[in-house]
């Protein structure tokens, strides 16, 4: 198994390795050409979109273009932000392609990120100097 630089919580508890099988209920590989050459293939890896504002732009951005995106498991609210942190790390472990339609601009902080759950996304892409993420705004906005 690969691993990033953080080794701390890789997926080899069971409870992380319940979440993988759970993401690969939904994980499959629809390719897009609507985004560079260096992101469109014809086979896996799979396309994963990260963003802030989901309902209005992160789904359906990734709907668009048949890519992924993070969908939470029921898990207590204590739970989230480390959730979301095991869901980039695997993710990225299988050697997704990232695509990042950035923060919200009707949020407070725009253009920083203002969800911490994105933040930490970013933060884990940065700390791994992951090269399979490519920065891609909604476009219009």
């Amino acid at each position: 198994m690969k691993t990033g630089p953080d080794t701390a919580v890789a997926p080899a508890s069971a409870w992380a390795r319940g979440l993988r099988a759970r993401l690969g209920l939904w994980l499959r590989w629809f390719p897009s050409p609507d985004l560079s050459d260096e992101l469109y293939t014809t086979h896996p890896p799979y396309r994963v979109v990260i963003g802030e504002d989901m309902a209005d732009r992160v789904i359906p951005f990734a709907k668009k273009n048949g890519d992924l995106w993070y969908k939470a498991v029921e898990a207590p609210e204590a739970m989230w932000m480390e959730n979301s942190r095991i869901w980039i790390r695997t993710v990225m472990d299988d050697g997704a392609y990232i695509i990042d339609v950035g923060p919200a601009p009707a949020r407070e902080n725009y253009p920083l990120p203002s969800s911490a759950n994105y933040a930490i996304e970013l933060e884990e892409i940065a700390r791994w100097g992951y090269k399979r993420y490519k920065f891609a705004p909604v476009p219009g906005e």
